[in-house]
């Protein structure tokens, strides 16, 4: 034999007695996992940083009294989804704030926690996830500014958690992929999620996921150490077979807090690691206020004049789909009330005349259909609205909308 020949033969061998990558199973903790926890891990680095400098640089000493807003506007620049960045005062109140979002300023904020936190301790803080007045799940970053060994004020960037967080999940897993990732804070406050209905929810004790305890139980495994493995199963509301999944997860912090990065892959071929709102048993948005809308009570309130009945069903909606707002119009274009309160219109008439910004609107009330819609607002911002009627025995009632605001 030649000494070519020997060299393939031996050549051939080894490689045959590797064994197959492809025969390997494939692990949750593997790169995808890896992947999105780095990119969240830099993205929240970066934030931190970014409020430390502007804490340390904001010029808290000129009487300019554009100077501060103009400063936030320019930092609020390298936030990406970036909700507002203000400035407080040592007890609490905003006196500056940008980019927009000027109704905050003198809004007293030391009663919220994120506040109250950094007042007392004087460090950096990254505070858990709230309710903006959007509707959207919102994370606050928030740092002292010191001169002088003497605290001055605070600054804080308010960011769109699901936004923020949604971006270094699409590339990794784009929409039908196997597997499924989603961030919680410890707490089991999702910040981010596939589906969006889930944004906000708590793992841990929402109503939603109360009759698949198999949930909470991992959930309350992912929140109790910073990183790990476990097995899932659950039978979806929507099938007959249980959902047997793996989760991995990974932590991520910044100022002070954890977040957790966590991936689930199906167990076997064809199985499905995601989540889904029918599997949960319920419905999306723009079904659920098809229903509210369809709601006989509804009707018979309306017709009774029972606007505080009205007011409650508003009210339910908006706990479970949080929104800007959600109201209800009578026939005539007059805007009776909604929810919430600090964001509903209540006794407005529609006048396209007077605003121009309510013609879209009384168009489609007057058109009596279904429609979704994106129109701009007075503030200055985008907003869609989802109107459906009201009917009561062929008779048109008005309409319930919801609106998102961009």
């Amino acid at each position: 034999m030649s000494r070519r020949a020997a060299v393939l033969v031996m050549v051939l061998a080894a490689v045959a007695a590797r064994p197959s990558v492809m025969a390997e199973p494939t692990s949750p903790s593997g790169p995808p996992l890896d992947t999105v926890a780095r990119e969240v891990q830099q993205r929240l680095t970066h934030i931190a940083g970014v409020v430390r400098g502007a804490a340390a640089q904001a010029p808290t000493r000129s009487r300019d009294p554009k100077a501060m807003e103009t400063f936030l506007a320019d930092r609020a620049r390298y936030v990406p989804h970036v909700l507002f960045c203000a400035f407080l005062t040592p007890q609490g109140v905003v006196t500056a704030v940008a980019p927009e979002y000027g109704f905050l300023k003198g809004a007293d904020l030391a009663g919220q926690p994120w506040v109250r936190s950094v007042l007392g301790s004087r460090k950096p803080a990254l505070g858990r996830a709230f309710l903006s007045l959007e509707g959207i799940y919102a994370v606050p970053f928030v740092a002292p500014a010191i001169r002088d060994g003497r605290l001055v004020g605070l600054v804080s960037v308010v960011v769109d958690a699901g936004a923020l967080l949604g971006e270094q999940v699409e590339g990794v897993a784009p929409e039908g992929a196997a597997i499924d990732v989603w961030v919680m804070e410890p707490s089991g406050r999702l910040l981010f999620d596939p589906d969006p209905e889930e944004i906000g929810k708590n793992l841990l004790d929402d109503p939603m996921y109360a009759p698949f305890p198999a949930i909470g139980e991992a959930a309350r495994r992912v929140a109790a150490a910073a990183q790990g493995t476990s097995g899932l199963t659950w039978t979806p509301a929507d099938s007959s077979s249980p959902q047997e999944v793996t989760l991995a997860w990974r932590s991520v912090s910044a100022l002070g807090a954890s977040w957790r990065v966590a991936v689930a892959r199906p167990v076997g071929e064809g199985g499905r690691a995601a989540r889904t709102l029918a599997g949960l048993g319920t419905v999306d948005r723009i079904e659920a206020l098809r229903r509210l809308a369809a709601d006989p009570a509804l009707g018979e309130a309306v017709q009774a004049g029972m606007w505080q009945t009205v007011q409650t069903a508003l009210a339910r909606y908006y706990t479970r789909y949080p929104c800007y707002a959600v109201q209800w119009v009578d026939p005539d274009g007059l805007v009776r009330g909604g929810h919430p309160p600090g964001n509903a219109l209540s006794s407005y008439q529609l006048n396209p005349f007077e605003n121009p910004f309510d013609a879209e609107l009384l168009t489609r009330v007057q058109a009596r259909v279904e429609a979704t819609f994106g129109t701009p607002l007075a503030e200055g911002r985008r907003g869609t609205f989802h109107v459906v009627p009201v009917l009561a025995g062929g008779t048109f009632l008005g309409v319930v909308y919801a609106l998102q605001v961009h």
